[in-house]
């Protein structure tokens, strides 16, 4: 289970080397052992002892400190990493060798475009008939290009093509109420935004994560130049993720589990101004972490109307419903993938040496 403290007056502790207590105002509120804890996440200032840290880390779970402000970074402890230097040398040197790391981009921006085009038949199955042509005509298209693509930068270019497409059908989608026009962040200048960065923090906490306990960097990337502080990689791997994390947003939104009252910085009647950065509420965070973590556990794989299913990530997955995916399971599939390549990227290291 994620443990989300977004309450003020909290503490935690531990009780014992294998129980984490969670306080009110000094009071016991809960006992949790350990080996139920997925992740920690806090998004308020709360007292925490020091051996929950050392204890977290010993159990390789997550721990996020959200930023109060969006033009701050997440604050996470990863974890102990139980991979071994040879994945982390595989790993630099499928980045040096030109042929296996366009590949591996390739993969990445087809990876997205496949999700692009199933979240888009989700909407469609969910009644959206005027989208019909959407992923028909334009995204498949895109594939050929991508297939076809020469080069790093090139790839790049129409993965943003790409993701511009995408946020135009949303903001088709999400009624102008909403005030979606386009994708912003740090600060986000609206409530869908502000929904989709933080889904996107907690997603990526779990990939960066999942990094650290392979043993590999997650500063080195492919599709994402290195740049110090940014961690490339999980952002490669979360590329194809967007999209459903996507439609976790779009269906909260649609299904009113949010509304506009539960954001702070701007009014509803002039929230289309975008003059302040807009936050989710006390309420609002509530609502969400319970939309989150009821997302999360999905079953994997359910029946789709008709028996259609849609594949996505080389796995099958019903294109049935919005809360369909587990999102643990796609975060395992796209790392699995990743892992694929970089064994791929070495057997041809190794070949191309051989033969030199």
């Amino acid at each position: 289970m994620d443990i989300i403290i977004d309450r003020a007056g909290m503490g935690l502790r531990m009780e014992t080397k294998h129980c984490l207590r969670i306080e009110k105002d000094g009071s016991l509120l809960q006992r949790i052992p350990t080996q139920h804890i997925d992740s920690v996440v806090l998004s308020v200032k709360t007292a925490l002892e020091s051996n929950v840290l050392q204890a977290l880390n010993e159990n390789d779970i997550p721990f996020v400190l959200l930023p109060g402000r969006y033009n701050k970074e997440a604050v996470q402890l990863e974890g102990s990493s139980k991979g071994s230097i040879v994945a982390r040398s595989r790993q630099f040197r499928l980045y040096e060798n030109e042929a296996t790391k366009l590949l591996l981009i390739k993969s990445i921006v087809s990876k997205k475009c496949q999700s692009i085009i199933y979240a888009a038949e989700t909407l469609r199955l969910e009644g959206y008939r005027d989208i019909e042509g959407f992923c028909e005509s334009d995204l498949k298209v895109w594939l050929r290009k991508i297939n076809q693509a020469k080069g790093a930068d090139e790839l790049r270019g129409i993965e943003g093509a790409i993701s511009r497409h995408w946020f135009s059908l949303m903001q088709h989608i999400i009624p102008i109420k909403w005030a979606f026009f386009n994708r912003n962040r740090r600060p986000p200048k609206d409530p869908v935004n502000a929904l989709l960065s933080l889904s996107y923090t907690l997603c990526l906490s779990e990939l960066k994560s999942a990094i650290q306990w392979r043993g590999l960097d997650s500063a080195l990337g492919y599709l994402h130049e290195i740049v110090p502080g940014r961690p490339s990689l999980a952002l490669d791997l979360i590329e194809p993720l967007r999209p459903i994390i996507d439609l976790f947003v779009i269906n909260i939104v649609l299904t009113e589990r949010v509304d506009l009252d539960d954001f702070s910085g701007n009014s509803p009647a002039t929230i289309s101004a975008m003059e302040q950065p807009i936050r989710l509420s006390k309420n609002g965070r509530k609502k969400f972490y319970i939309a989150w973590h009821q997302w999360k556990q999905q079953p994997v794989i359910a029946k789709a109307r008709g028996g259609k299913l849609v594949h996505f990530c080389n796995n099958e997955v019903a294109a049935d419903d919005f809360d369909l995916k587990r999102l643990c399971y796609l975060l395992s599939s796209s790392f699995s993938q990743l892992q694929a390549s970089i064994e791929q990227g070495a057997q041809l290291c190794e070949t191309q040496k051989g033969d030199s």
